[in-house]
């Protein structure tokens, strides 16, 4: 039930060896950090500057919380998580299967810099990157409540209306 701050990688090898009950790991190392873990973790914080890739599936059954300069590359991995509060940035491929119950939508970024052919995260941003190889096509309205960057690739709009709220670059 306490929380465990980890500098380095995080490198569990079954998912019977770690138990974190109602406790915090967070992740603030100066150079860029790993997760491989089979083992779920309750909250899950990436702090503030901090660079963490996963290497597997992972696990969130509370708060996944990205803070603000931090980035977590999920790296074509799946992703679950109860809830995410990302002031950060959350990196996607787009290949991966997401189960998030709530997402944040009023702060942060979520990229995409795989080939993905379609949004993973959904179709409600505040900040939306994309840096693809290959085209996006939407699969319903697309709401920015902050800022859409295309950096690389094809956005389609699959016949669907885009909001943007803030710039368009």
């Amino acid at each position: 039930n306490y929380n465990i701050t980890v500098g380095g990688n995080i490198d569990i090898q079954k998912s019977n060896n770690f138990y974190s009950a109602n406790g915090k790991v967070i992740l603030n190392g100066s150079s860029a950090q790993t997760i491989k873990s089979p083992a779920s973790f309750k909250h899950l914080q990436i702090d503030k500057k901090s660079d963490v890739s996963l290497l597997k599936a992972t696990t969130a059954t509370g708060t996944l919380t990205i803070e603000s300069e931090a980035k977590l590359d999920i790296n074509g991995k799946n992703l679950t998580a109860g809830t995410v509060a990302n002031n950060g940035n959350l990196q996607l491929k787009g290949s991966e299967t997401l189960s998030i119950t709530n997402k944040d939508t009023d702060s942060g970024t979520i990229t995409y810099d795989g080939s993905a052919t379609g949004l993973k995260y959904g179709n409600a941003y505040y900040n939306l990157a994309l840096n693809t190889t290959g085209t996006t096509t939407l699969d319903d309205d697309l709401d920015v409540n902050g800022s859409l960057s295309i950096i690389d690739g094809t956005l389609n709009t699959g016949n669907n209306d885009i909001n943007v709220a803030g710039d368009w670059t």
